[in-house]
């Protein structure tokens, strides 16, 4: 779940309740104190064309269906939380239920498909959570 200890996969997580209309999900990660060349935030991940109906990931699994955008870290799989050693950043998951699919390939770049995404969205859900990484060293 982050790029210390046994993996670096994705954790397992849980959507319920998406808006009436939605056809696809779309998801991704943010890292809200690191930016990227352009000056945003860091997109560690986006997956999207994920089922609405899907009820959630598992963990270090997706949909057969769904597929993965070129983060802003240059790969099409979830890379996750790696601050520098003795610091705290905050990461934002959001979740996007999209009236309309999105019809882009597989690792199209993060940031087209989320440009992508906006003319479609019916709803939206946000998770922040923090990681420390401890010290070099220790």
């Amino acid at each position: 779940m982050t790029c210390d200890g046994a993996g670096d996969y994705s954790p397992p997580l849980v959507f319920r309740h998406a808006p009436g209309g939605t056809v696809e999900l779309v998801l991704s990660m943010v890292d809200l104190d690191k930016k990227s060349p352009s000056g945003d935030a860091l997109i560690h991940w986006v997956e999207w064309a994920i089922p609405a109906d899907s009820g959630g990931l598992a963990e270090h699994t997706k949909p057969e269906e769904a597929r993965e955008a070129l983060s802003d870290l240059g790969e099409a799989t979830y890379n996750g939380p790696c601050p520098p050693a003795g610091q705290t950043h905050h990461y934002q998951f959001t979740l996007l239920a999209l009236s309309r699919r999105i019809d882009l390939p597989y690792g199209s770049p993060a940031r087209t498909v989320l440009a992508a995404a906006e003319s479609r969205v019916i709803g939206r859900a946000t998770l922040t959570a923090t990681y420390h990484r401890g010290a070099a060293g220790s």
